[in-house]
């Protein structure tokens, strides 16, 4: 999905336009509508934050795979375009401002900054253009400022708390976490994007949970790794020359930054002769799986990718044509919200 356009079979169009040339005085392109006048039809628009970031991109392409699923159990045309707004609000706004303008049926937005959450829910339904947020859920009062606006996602809170469950597990067991012998788990903790729910929530329900067990906890440091790789390395590389060997378990938002965490570990002679720190981690990417049955992570939190897509394609297909989608899945919805349900990961589960 690296190219301009992507096409899926021959009714499905794909493509992310965030690609396209947006420089100067150019117009946003998105796809060809020559189609737009024909029967049967659906045009929906998917406008990803970052198409740079794993997860998002999982959801986007499970969306797309069950688009083609429902092709080819229903009639009529099916067309997704998939919009990267690099992480640039104002490029968010010029795209979604091109997909009122282009008159698309329905548009799924996982928005840049929650923020822009209100101006852009005022700006479609003055089009009458229904939306599903995904990933990052704008705030009650914004959602309820007009019936045709959606979210679908997972509650951040028990993310963190199958973290916490995670360690608790470890530790009862009889894993030796609290190497130095103090009664006292000390812990980093690399967090996401400052203001995003699911770092807030994901962060204090990871502690609480221990904290409720009565296990005491002490944090020697915190700071954001905005969800990404090569940021959560450089951090835990400070942090193991900050603290030496006073960190006892590294807890991170979710797997990417936890993977950069193994990373630094790795760097710093760590996985050899039995030298390990527990790493746990959110989202349950593949590469996370691997690094658990290699023991350099100790678990993560299945934030379930696939069910997601399938539900935004199920609400999109529904908004844009009324009917029910004969793929989507059923799962805990609460009017405007449709939530996943997580699952934690451990390298018992994975055998």
């Amino acid at each position: 999905m690296r190219g301009s356009f992507k096409k899926i079979k021959s009714l499905i169009l794909v493509s992310i336009t965030g690609l396209l040339s947006l420089g100067g005085c150019m117009p946003l392109s998105i796809t060809d509508t020559s189609l737009a006048s024909a029967k049967n039809q659906m045009r929906v628009g998917v406008v990803l934050y970052n198409a740079a970031d794993p997860f998002v991109m999982n959801i986007a392409d499970s969306i797309t795979r069950y688009a083609e699923e429902e092709q080819e159990l229903s009639q009529g045309k099916i067309i997704i375009d998939v919009l990267d707004s690099k992480n640039d609000q104002q490029l968010q706004n010029t795209q979604i401002d091109e997909l009122i303008k282009q008159k698309y049926d329905a548009i799924a937005i996982n928005i840049v900054d929650r923020a822009e959450s209100a101006n852009v829910i005022d700006k479609v339904k003055e089009a009458k253009i229904p939306v599903v947020f995904f990933n990052r859920e704008p705030v009650p009062q914004d959602m309820n400022k007009w019936d045709q606006v959606y979210y679908i996602g997972a509650h951040a809170a028990e993310a963190g708390e199958m973290q916490g469950q995670i360690l608790l597990d470890a530790i009862t067991g009889g894993m030796k976490i609290d190497r130095n012998g103090d009664g006292i788990i000390q812990y980093v903790m690399l967090e996401g994007e400052p203001g995003h729910q699911d770092s807030i929530l994901r962060s204090y329900h990871s502690i609480k949970v221990l904290e409720d067990a009565a296990i005491k906890t002490e944090n020697l440091a915190m700071d954001t790794a905005m969800w990404q790789r090569g940021e959560a390395k450089d951090k835990i590389l400070e942090w193991i020359e900050q603290f030496e060997n006073h960190i006892e378990v590294i807890l991170s938002n979710n797997d990417e930054m936890a993977l950069g965490a193994i990373e630094a570990l790795e760097a710093r002679g760590y996985f050899k002769d039995n030298k390990s720190i527990p790493v746990i981690g959110v989202d349950g990417l593949t590469q996370a799986l691997q690094a658990i049955k290699d023991d350099k992570m100790l678990g993560t939190v299945l934030n379930n990718a696939d069910a997601q897509g399938k539900a935004i394609f199920g609400k999109l297909y529904n908004l844009s044509t009324g009917a029910q989608s004969q793929i989507v899945l059923d799962y805990e919805n609460d009017g405007k919200y449709l939530w996943i349900p997580h699952k934690i990961i451990t390298k018992e589960a994975i055998n």
